[in-house]
């Protein structure tokens, strides 16, 4: 999630394997009144950041890489 999530504005983090950080970040997200626009933004976010098209671009170029570093 790094890069995706701000702590409080598109999301929280909590520790991997610590169960009380994530019933902590869980009851603050229930009690955030702004939820719905946190997830929006979130969604937005990561839109505009993965977009398909730019993504099918992105993997061809490296195939691409990787097949004529193969060759050398």
């Amino acid at each position: 999630a790094e890069g995706v999530v701000i702590e409080g504005e598109t999301g929280y983090q909590f520790r991997g394997g610590d169960a009380t950080d994530l019933a902590r970040k869980l009851l603050a997200l229930l009690r955030n009144p702004k939820r719905q626009a946190l997830g929006q933004r979130c969604r937005e976010m990561v839109e505009q950041r993965f977009e398909w098209e730019q993504s099918v671009t992105e993997i061809e170029a490296l195939y691409g890489e990787l097949a004529g570093s193969s060759l050398a």
